[in-house]
């Protein structure tokens, strides 16, 4: 079983040497190295080269670069398009994997899964983790599945998760290229696809906290990009019959709305994009919502112009 690890590169010199290691390190032999040079402006790609020349083991490395930076979304449809594994499994750059990973997550490959997912051990923060609660073993049928996604049971993160490449191929699961919280998207349309998954309790990632990381830095196009999620989220929804499914997308629009009014955007900001989710709430029914939710609903179905005093 041939397991294609894809790994984008962008300006993560301090950080890149120690992945690449951990995955040619890795137990398990059968391993190719996808990596997808996203054209940095730091010396990145020259620590790449060296670690590339001096490895002399049985793992294959392709190198794929980029006419120029296209984003994280970019890089890893293109490690996907060029992937040849069996299965597939996105490493970030300045995050590592243990030695064993891929052996233990390809041991919950024997029931056929559509994908295998394993914990996350988070480094450099006490203050941080991922919220995992389900247990080992497999979880049958897509009602399941996307009830432990939606109730946040397992991480929405794309690394650590171990995808056949024929079912990734088949559902057209790449990445919303444009935005940032890619991941949010990619692993909502997974849990609506996938009809068997398989969990690994074990850590099978080591996520390391960087202050100079694009999470660490909120900005108005964070907010844009989540309401662009928030609205194909919509659409998949409005295709799929459920109640709950109805309800949390309601409150994922109200919370990200009154997240947006402590961020305090231009007052053209707030108008779009209230506008936008606006639209996108006109087929929900109030009904199945908690009593505070109906409250927020009704105060987000305000004019802009009564949070106008709290806009820049």
């Amino acid at each position: 079983m041939k397991i294609s690890i894809i790994i984008p590169i962008y300006n993560v010199a301090p950080y890149v040497e120690r992945c690449l290691y951990s995955a040619l390190n890795q137990s398990y032999e059968d391993i190719e190295l996808v990596l997808v040079d996203d054209c940095g402006t730091d010396n990145s790609m020259n620590i790449v080269s060296e670690v590339v020349e001096k490895y002399v083991g049985n793992k294959k490395i392709s190198l794929f670069k980029h006419e120029h930076n296209l984003g994280l979304s970019a890089a890893r449809n293109t490690g996907i398009k060029n992937a040849t594994g069996d299965y597939l499994l996105f490493l970030d750059s300045d995050d590592e994997i243990p030695l064993n990973a891929v052996e233990l997550l390809l041991e919950a490959t024997n029931e056929n899964p559509d994908f295998v997912i394993g914990n996350i051990k988070v480094l450099g923060s006490d203050k941080f983790s991922f919220y995992f609660s389900i247990p080992s073993g497999v979880i049958q049928g897509n009602e399941l599945i996307l009830d432990s996604f939606i109730k946040d049971k397992w991480y929405s993160m794309a690394v650590n998760k171990l995808i056949k490449k024929e079912f990734l191929l088949n559902h057209h699961l790449f990445f919303k290229e444009g935005i940032l919280h890619e991941d949010e998207l990619w692993s909502f349309v997974l849990a609506t696809k996938a009809n068997k998954m398989s969990v690994v309790k074990d850590y099978t990632y080591h996520y390391y906290i960087r202050n100079d990381s694009i999470t660490g830095k909120i900005s108005i196009r964070n907010y844009e990009s989540n309401a662009i999620i928030l609205c194909e989220k919509k659409k998949i929804i409005d295709e799929i019959n459920n109640v709950d499914l109805h309800s949390y997308m309601i409150e994922k629009i109200v919370d990200f709305y009154y997240s947006l009014l402590v961020f305090r955007p231009s007052y053209n900001k707030l108008v779009c994009m209230h506008s936008l989710l606006k639209e996108n709430m006109n087929t929900f029914h109030l009904k199945d919502l908690s009593a505070s939710y109906k409250v927020k609903y009704l105060l987000f179905r305000l004019p802009c112009i009564f949070f106008k005093f709290i806009c820049r």
